[in-house]
């Protein structure tokens, strides 16, 4: 499988393809190309391409980078372009259902996608699912230097090793989101929703200091959510298995739930997530709750923590840290604000 790359003039500017005195179209294998990544913090994904490839262009700006892919010297536009839509990645499966179009639906790094042909010229069409009504529109392009087996072979690659990150995070220097407690934390918005609120994901991680929890909602509303240490042991996941740990907290949201008035899922992950490197945290894991219309997740400790917990806007995140040495009760130290805005 090769990709043919356009020679260039002595000036360095890609050559007409039309030109006479245009050199030969040297193929490149596939397989011998280097890999490399793009981060897109705006959108929160992070795609491998091949080195060497023009990364100009993104859903939102032709100038920034990692929303278009092309080697050099390729005419034409990208062989592959990303934009973001403002519809849910549903409606547009639905749609190319309708039309005749789906090839076949896949999760991608625990988000829901869908290979569809294209409505133009040969190439290749994904869409997945950036949450919240939004989906990430991945469009491949055959032209006169890449034909579509070597498009096929690019796309495929750069779908599967797709992975995403939290927009906001720099990865590096977290602080819990406030003071531990040891006791019961419950919140209820000033304005409540009484719209049933989706589980869109569910993570956890090592951090320095404290192992982070994230509960991710659909929307934009804060929701009732009540986050205690459970005095007896949790019941069984949906499996049967038991919850890992000899501590534990109890997460409750409501309304909420795991799937739409449809019966569709709107959670493609693990219900089981565990927590490598953590201190306290063993895993988390979505628990069947016996309260209508609540979503329900215990947390199992190694030990009794103290934790702190809030909640993040834009996406709609609880997030839980279980604070490894501090006292409970204990306030940060005096100038040193917390960073809540990111997480793993």
């Amino acid at each position: 499988m090769t990709l043919g790359l356009l020679a260039c003039n002595d000036d360095g500017e890609p050559a007409d393809p039309g030109d006479g005195d245009a050199g030969p179209v040297e193929p490149v294998q596939v397989d011998e190309l280097d890999w490399t990544e793009c981060e897109n913090r705006d959108e929160g994904f992070v795609l491998s391409h091949p080195a060497g490839w023009d990364t100009t262009g993104t859903a939102h700006s032709a100038d920034a980078t990692c929303g278009a892919f092309h080697p050099p010297g390729h005419p034409g536009g990208p062989v592959v372009e990303l934009q973001v839509l403002d519809e849910p990645v549903r409606t547009l499966i639905s749609q190319a259902e309708d039309d005749g179009g789906l090839v076949g639906t896949s999760i991608l790094d625990r988000r829901g996608a869908a290979q569809i042909e294209p409505d133009d010229t040969d190439g290749v069409r994904w869409v997945i699912d950036l949450r919240n009504a939004r989906t990430l529109e991945l469009t491949g392009r055959t032209g006169p230097t890449v034909d579509a087996a070597t498009l096929d072979a690019v796309v495929d690659r750069m779908t599967e090793r797709l992975r995403w990150i939290d927009p906001r995070s720099s990865g590096e220097g977290l602080e819990p989101v406030g003071a531990p407690v040891d006791d019961v934390v419950e919140g209820r918005p000033d304005e409540p929703d009484a719209r049933t609120k989706l589980l869109t994901d569910l993570r956890a991680a090592a951090q320095d200091g404290f192992d982070r929890v994230v509960v991710e909602l659909d929307g934009d509303q804060e929701p009732h959510y009540r986050v205690a240490p459970l005095a007896d042991v949790p019941m069984l996941d949906e499996a049967g298995i038991p919850v890992e740990g000899d501590e534990y907290l109890e997460i409750t949201i409501s309304p909420a739930a795991l799937f739409d008035h449809d019966g569709e899922r709107s959670y493609e992950g693990p219900a089981r997530v565990p927590v490598a490197g953590g201190a306290v945290v063993e895993e988390t894991v979505l628990v069947p709750s016996v309260v209508d219309d609540e979503l329900r997740v215990v947390v199992g400790l190694r030990r009794a923590a103290g934790f702190a917990v809030a909640v993040i806007p834009d996406p709609v995140r609880l997030v839980v840290d279980v604070i490894r040495d501090p006292v409970v009760g204990e306030e940060p130290v005096a100038g040193e604000e917390p960073v809540v805005g990111e997480e793993p």
